[in-house]
C-alpha cells in the first residue's frame, strides 16, 4: 500500500542501524567519550531497548508487549537484548525483502544454538554486504552476544542527526478520527445553520481539498485495524473519516468530493431506516441502494439497529436501559444486516462494559465513542477517540487537527 514506507528506504535505515552498531560512529556522537552515562560494557535489556526506540522513533506505546507478540517470545523482560533479536526488530520493523542466499565469501554471523533461524543470517548479511564494503575481509558476529548500553544510544543519536533517515522514518504520533453527521448547502442553510450535527457542504469540500493538497491520507477500516496493532507505520500524516446516522446529505455532498479526490471513509449506518425503491421518497436517510452505490469509497459501520434513542427523562441511551437480550438482538441484527461490519459508533457516545462484551461476543472489531482526541496504537479498539467536526471550527483548526499530531 501506498502508505507502508519503501522496502529500499526501510532497508536503508536498517543498513544504517548495524553498520553504526559495528564499525562505531566516534567522530559525530552526541554522547562524550570522557563523560557519558553508559559504560562500554553496559548491556542493555529488553524493556530498557523498548523504552528507548519508543522514545526515538515513535514505536507502538505498548512496545514490550508488541515486541513479545510480534517480534521474538521472551520470558523476563530483564533479558538482554542480544544481535539477534536487534536483527528480528529490524525484520519485522523494516520489511526487509529479496534477502540474499548463503554466501560462503564472508562469515557474517555464528549460530547461537540448534533453534537459531537462518532468517537473522540472512537480515544481517542484507544489511552488511549489499550496502557496505567490510572493513574486514571475513567478520564473525555471534548472534546470541549481548548488544551494548553504549552503542545502542550512540547508533540513535547517529541515526537522528541523519535528515535522510529522519524523513525516511517519520511516523505518526496518533490519527485523527474526523466525525460528521449531516451537511446543508445555499437552500437548506437557513433550517439548519447552527444546529450542532449540521456542517456547512462548502466547508467539508473545503477540508477535503486541504488533506489531498497536503497529502493526508484517509485510512480504510482494515488500515486501522492494523495501526492499532502496531502493524502498520505511517509515512504521511493520515485521518479515519466517519460519518454517523446515515443522513442522506452524506450522498449529496460528502461522497462526490471524496470519489474525486479519492478518499474514504466509513458511514455509520441506523439499519432500521434505509429502504428500498418508492418507500425512499421524501425520507432524510440513504437508502440501500445509495449505500451500495457508495460501497467502493464509504465503507459500512453499524450504529444499532432501532435502539438511536434517548430517554426523555434522563437523556440516557435505550443502548444502557432496555434489557440486555433485547440490546443483544438488536446489535446482532444489525450486523447481519449490513453484512458484518468492522466498526461501530456508540449512539450519543453513551456505552457500558456489557456493551463492550456484546460487540465482541457478536464480532465486531473495534467502536468510536465521542470522546475528543487521537488514536494510538496499543489504544482498546472498543473505546477510540474521534474529533467532532463541527459549523465553527476554521480552516485554520482543523490543519492543527490533521497536521500537528505528525512528527
Amino acid at each position: 500500500m501506498r502508505h507502508i514506507l519503501h522496502t529500499k528506504n526501510l532497508a536503508l535505515f536498517s543498513f544504517f542501524l548495524f553498520y553504526l552498531l559495528l564499525v562505531g560512529c566516534t567522530e559525530d556522537a552526541s554522547i562524550d567519550k570522557e563523560n557519558d552515562d553508559f559504560p562500554r560494557t553496559s548491556t542493555i535489556t529488553i524493556d530498557e531497548a523498548a523504552t528507548v526506540l519508543e522514545s526515538r522513533f515513535l514505536f507502538p506505546e505498548t512496545g514490550l508487549e508488541y515486541l513479545n507478540t510480534y517480534v521474538f517470545e521472551f520470558d523476563d523482560k530483564d533479558e538482554l537484548l542480544t544481535y539477534e533479536r536487534l536483527a528480528r526488530i529490524a525484520d519485522a520493523f523494516y520489511i526487509l525483502d529479496e534477502l540474499p542466499e548463503e554466501n560462503d565469501d564472508y562469515v557474517i554471523v555464528q549460530e547461537a544454538d540448534a533453534n537459531y533461524s537462518a532468517r537473522v543470517k540472512a537480515v544481517l548479511n542484507k544489511l552488511l554486504l549489499d550496502n557496505v564494503p567490510l572493513v574486514e575481509e571475513n567478520v564473525v558476529l555471534h548472534v546470541d552476544d549481548p548488544i551494548s548500553l553504549y552503542d545502542l544510544y550512540r547508533t540513535l543519536d547517529n541515526l537522528t542527526k541523519n535528515e535522510d533517515i529522519r524523513s525516511v522514518h517519520a511516523q505518526v504520533d496518533g490519527i485523527p478520527v474526523l466525525m460528521y453527521h449531516r451537511f446543508y448547502d445555499d437552500t437548506t442553510k437557513e433550517q439548519f445553520k447552527g444546529r450542532g450535527d449540521y456542517l456547512d457542504a462548502e466547508s467539508f469540500k473545503e477540508q477535503m481539498r486541504f488533506l489531498d493538497e497536503n497529502n493526508v491520507q484517509t485510512i480504510a477500516g482494515d488500515d486501522l485495524v492494523s495501526y492499532l496493532k502496531g502493524e502498520l507505520q505511517l509515512d504521511h500524516p493520515a485521518v479515519l473519516i466517519t460519518f454517523d446516522d446515515g443522513s442522506r446529505t452524506i450522498r449529496e455532498h460528502a461522497y462526490p468530493i471524496m470519489k474525486e479526490l479519492d478518499q474514504v471513509g466509513i458511514s455509520h449506518i441506523i439499519s432500521a431506516r434505509p429502504r428500498y425503491g418508492k418507500e425512499t421518497e421524501g425520507r432524510n436517510n440513504l437508502n440501500w441502494h445509495e449505500l451500495e452505490e457508495m460501497e467502493p469509497i464509504h465503507e459500512v459501520g453499524g450504529h444499532t439497529h432501532n435502539l438511536h434513542w434517548l430517554y426523555h427523562n434522563d437523556r440516557t441511551s435505550f443502548l444502557l436501559h432496555l434489557p440486555i437480550q433485547e440490546v443483544y438482538a438488536d446489535l446482532n441484527h444489525s450486523f447481519e444486516l449490513l453484512n458484518e461490519p468492522l466498526s461501530f459508533a456508540y449512539p450519543f457516545g453513551q456505552y457500558d462494559e456489557r456493551t463492550i462484551t456484546m460487540l465482541k461476543e457478536i464480532g465486531y472489531s473495534y467502536a468510536f465513542t465521542t470522546q475528543n482526541g487521537t488514536i494510538r496504537p496499543g489504544d482498546d479498539p472498543y473505546q477510540l477517540n474521534r474529533v467532532n467536526v463541527h459549523d465553527q471550527l476554521s480552516i485554520e483548526e482543523f490543519s492543527n487537527i490533521v497536521l500537528t499530531e505528525h512528527r
